[in-house]
């Protein structure tokens, strides 16, 4: 905690009801009082499921991409697999089924890079990054009825020009990357001791 954090303190829940239901998240009214302020003040909370993203690589150090259209940015999106987790699911199980799903691809070592928080301002949940290490087509896609998925095999090297080219834009993957290159000192295959500091899954 900085010394800056030791000066705030938490807000004080007074109320809280769910307004809308939209199936893969619920909008609350929330009620909050602040010691500091003379008036509570209301808030828009977002309730999203947790979600994970998964960066697998090939043998060959290559790495598994999809292309999707997105309805938000009405838009086809360059992305690494992912997906939300599923009610009573841990975010490893929805890494190897999303990944096996959106692909075909199944992997066979599995790391947790990272956790980040999609955007505290009004959201609840958390987004998950794992790694995923010889990764092999090993099924069909077993998509959605609503998804429609291109995969693509890059090499790694590519994948710092195409974020820096504005090809791949989606934030979360830039943050999974980010994870990545942190953990591994760059755009590197990732080394036998890099990993024996990661918890293998």
């Amino acid at each position: 905690m900085s010394k800056d954090d030791a000066k705030l303190e938490a807000w004080e829940i007074l109320e809280e009801t769910e307004r809308q239901d939209h199936k893969i998240f619920q909008i609350y009214k929330r009620k909050a009082a602040h010691p500091d302020l003379p008036q509570p003040h209301d808030f828009v909370i977002v309730a999203c499921p947790d979600w994970v993203n998964l960066i697998a690589l090939t043998p060959t150090q290559e790495a598994i991409l999809v292309r999707q259209y997105r309805h938000g940015t009405a838009k086809i999106s360059l992305e690494i697999p992912g997906g939300m987790v599923d009610p009573g699911e841990e975010p490893f199980a929805t890494a190897v089924r999303e990944m096996r799903e959106e692909t075909g691809y199944t992997c066979k070592q599995w790391y947790l890079l990272g956790v980040v928080e999609p955007n505290p301002a009004f959201q609840t949940n958390r987004c998950w990054t794992f790694l995923g290490l010889d990764a092999c087509l090993t099924h069909p896609q077993a998509l959605d009825g609503s998804e429609m998925i291109d995969v693509e095999v890059a090499p790694l090297t590519t994948l710092p020009l195409r974020i820096a080219s504005g090809e791949i834009t989606h934030s979360l993957v830039i943050a999974a990357f980010f994870h990545y290159i942190e953990r591994f000192g760059g755009w590197f295959p990732p080394s036998p001791q890099a990993l024996a500091a990661l918890s293998a899954l």
